[in-house]
């Protein structure tokens, strides 16, 4: 399994753009499956920091079924806000959306092991 987050570098608004991209994209599909037009999304979320000496890791999923890929995507943050190491990682097939988060979570898990992040 190929991990495309090892070793590369990517300047953060180029996986900014990128995010946004999928998301129109995804809320352009899930219009037409629906017949209706994409709604603006008014959740307001405010992150929280973790405790000082710790590590808070997101982690999220996306499916693209076109391509018959899913995708997924993780980052890690201290105790600050700053970021500490992000990763993505695009697998063939196209699985429900919860077991697409589920392999997300665990793969995430397997990554902060292998880079030895322990307290998240």
């Amino acid at each position: 399994m190929r991990r495309y987050w090892e070793e590369v570098e990517k300047p953060v608004h180029l996986s900014i753009n990128a995010g946004r991209e999928y998301l129109l994209q995804w809320r352009e599909i899930k219009a037409k499956q629906e017949n209706v037009r994409p709604a603006a999304i008014n959740t307001q979320v405010t992150w929280q920091p973790p405790a000082d000496g710790e590590f808070k890791c997101n982690v999220d999923a996306a499916l693209f079924n076109e391509e018959q890929q899913f995708g997924m995507g993780m980052c890690i943050r201290g105790a600050h806000g700053s970021f500490v190491k992000v990763g993505t990682m695009v697998i063939e097939g196209t699985p429900p959306p919860l077991e697409a988060e589920a392999y997300a979570l665990k793969e995430a898990l397997i990554w902060l092991e292998e880079i030895g992040i322990s307290r998240v």
